[in-house]
């Protein structure tokens, strides 16, 4: 009996102290079995992230009730996390599904002239594999993914996000064919239609978001001769994901973002296996997926806790997290003022912090009355 990778990691953070017609159907069919005479199966590991939102480093946890609260997350932490299970599943693919930006003031400082470059930096460091945009991504402008994307050494894929003339505009490409372990792996990419609801109008100028179920079977009905697996990587939301599940076939595996949904095991829809981590890089997904004849006949996954822990060897990585943290810190560690009482949110009405940013706003504006969204602001 085999024991998969996401038990022994579970083990080892334990013992670290952590825990369409039927011509076009019989068409498919016939590139299946050509597919499956050449690559009779295999087993790959699949790793994924997803609304990461810039927490390259800890940050406390929240939902614990316990004070002090024990701190989690961190590009250390995952590293830390990765190496282990590389070292067990050596045929791995390490995929995020978007929202790497937004939330430190990493995003706002340049490095090799992009806004929150070293973030990619630090995620080539990791060895990914790919990504798809989310709504997040292009919060500064167009021209900043672009330049995102040059200092990623992965491809970012987004099948549906095109121009005016059907071209992809963000460097983004239609999808990526890799190779591991003599498996054929088809990775594409979606964003959710809402994303002219999400991001300010001047960074979509010539920006489209095509049909989310018909540009997945389009770029399915594409990699399906040419490969064993295919996954779609979706900025959509978790109950979308399920939706659209049901509107397709062929499709294996979705690795899901946008609603920070914490899926502790896979859900599946129509034999299509529906992964997300939650956010803020709390946690990693680990999917085990073994595959036959152009069919994924086992699988099994889980989420590993990213809990910090300050006893892990010094890497590259971490000395250049250092780095870049001790800028941030000289930037922001003037005192502006002290608080009487702590400025805390409420998603469900008014609150201090609220009012004071709705001032501010109002103050800056030289307007009467100003709004702030509660679900905006992200910490107290």
């Amino acid at each position: 009996m085999r024991l998969t990778s996401f038990a022994v990691i579970t083990s080892v953070f334990f013992a670290f102290g952590c825990a369409s017609s039927q011509r076009e159907t019989s068409q498919r069919e016939a590139s299946a079995s050509k597919s499956a005479a050449e690559s009779p199966g295999g087993r790959i590991t699949i790793l994924h992230t997803n609304d990461m939102h810039a927490n390259f480093t800890p940050h406390e946890a929240t939902w614990r009730k316990e004070s002090p609260k024990p701190m989690v997350g961190g590009f250390r932490e995952l590293e830390f996390a990765l190496d282990s299970i590389r070292a067990l599943e050596p045929q791995t693919l390490l995929l995020d599904a978007g929202d790497v930006m937004t939330g430190n003031p990493i995003t706002d400082r340049p490095y090799k002239g992009v806004d929150g470059g070293a973030l990619f930096e630090m995620m080539s460091m990791l060895k990914y594999d790919g990504w798809c945009p989310g709504n997040h991504d292009f919060d500064i402008s167009q021209t900043n993914l672009i330049g995102l994307s040059k200092i990623a050494s992965f491809p970012m894929v987004s099948s549906n996000l095109v121009n005016t003339h059907n071209e992809f505009p963000v460097n983004n490409k239609e999808y990526a064919i890799l190779n591991r372990g003599g498996l054929r792996i088809g990775i594409f990419g979606l964003m959710t239609q809402e994303l002219y609801g999400l991001v300010n109008q001047n960074n979509l100028v010539g920006i489209k978001v095509l049909d989310l179920a018909a540009t997945a079977q389009k770029t399915i009905d594409k990699l399906d001769p040419e490969t064993d697996l295919i996954i779609v990587l979706t900025h959509n939301g978790a109950s979308e994901d399920s939706a659209l599940a049901s509107a397709l076939h062929g499709l294996d595996v979705i690795v899901g973002g946008h609603s920070h949904t914490r899926l502790t095991k896979p859900r599946v829809v129509n034999d299509v296996i529906i992964v997300q981590t939650g956010s803020r890089c709390e946690n990693l997904g680990v999917l085990d997926v073994t595959v036959e004849h152009d069919k994924v006949v086992k699988y099994d996954g889980t989420l590993v806790q990213l809990w910090a822990n300050e006893t892990r060897p010094k890497t590259r990585l971490a000395g250049f997290i250092d780095s870049v943290q001790a800028e941030i810190d000289r930037d922001f560690e003037e005192v502006l003022a002290e608080l009487k009482v702590d400025w805390v949110r409420n998603n469900n009405g008014e609150s201090n912090l609220g009012d004071w940013l709705a001032d501010v706003q109002r103050d800056a504006a030289g307007a009467q009355a100003a709004f702030m969204n509660d679900g905006g602001i992200r910490s107290d």
